[in-house]
């Protein structure tokens, strides 16, 4: 079986001892650990005991715009992701050079 959040996926034949260990607690919890979106996730952390957890960027999102969540802990892990654009296009050309900008400012 295979969970898919948002489009990350998490697997309980994981060969990471930490992600098998947290899918078997959390799916075993009731009411269920799980939520269908990062909205309902957020929704349910403010009614208060409850920890969700999702991808980094946007948890930084979602903290920068409420000062009463906290992003606690690291990264669990670490994906990169890519974006598609039809090839000699203005889109792919400022693309391209924008993330270039922004990797030399990093």
């Amino acid at each position: 079986m295979i969970l898919t959040y948002n489009g990350s996926c998490a697997s309980q034949n994981s060969d990471n001892p930490l992600i098998k260990r947290m899918w078997t607690t959390m799916n075993a919890v009731r009411p269920s650990a799980f939520t269908k979106s990062n909205k309902k996730g957020v929704e349910r952390v403010k009614r208060g005991d409850y920890a969700y957890l999702m991808e980094f960027s946007s948890i930084e999102y979602e903290v920068e715009r409420d000062c009463n969540l906290t992003a606690i802990g690291g990264l669990l892990d670490n994906k990169g992701y890519g974006i598609a654009t039809p090839p000699g296009t203005c889109t792919a050309y400022v693309t391209q050079h924008r993330m270039m900008d922004m990797a030399v400012e990093a």
